[in-house]
């Protein structure tokens, strides 16, 4: 299972259909606060994070990472993935 949080629509379509193709859930949310959430409540504990760097609001993505590693057992800590298309708005759609 992955998570991705707060990743510009487009990319966020492309990364689905990329992933659909291994057979991996995907589940969205927009910020880390969210995320945060949805890895404490999952039943099966997700495998991957693709958290964005820089958010608006709220935690980015490095605090947003601190604070569900601190809040997770140990087994239950994803993989993650910061990404960022800051600086580079041509991108952030794409």
């Amino acid at each position: 299972r992955v998570v991705c949080v707060d990743v510009p629509p487009q990319a966020r379509e492309n990364v689905s259909a990329y992933l659909g193709q291994f057979g991996l859930l995907f589940d969205t949310v927009t910020s880390a606060e969210q995320a945060i959430e949805q890895l404490k409540a999952a039943e099966e504990p997700y495998k991957l994070v693709l958290m964005d760097y820089i958010m608006r609001g709220g935690l980015d993505g490095v605090e947003g990472t601190i604070q569900f590693k601190q809040g997770l057992p140990l087994s239950d800590i994803p993989t993650v993935i910061v990404v960022t298309a800051h600086g580079h708005a041509e991108y952030a759609d794409a």
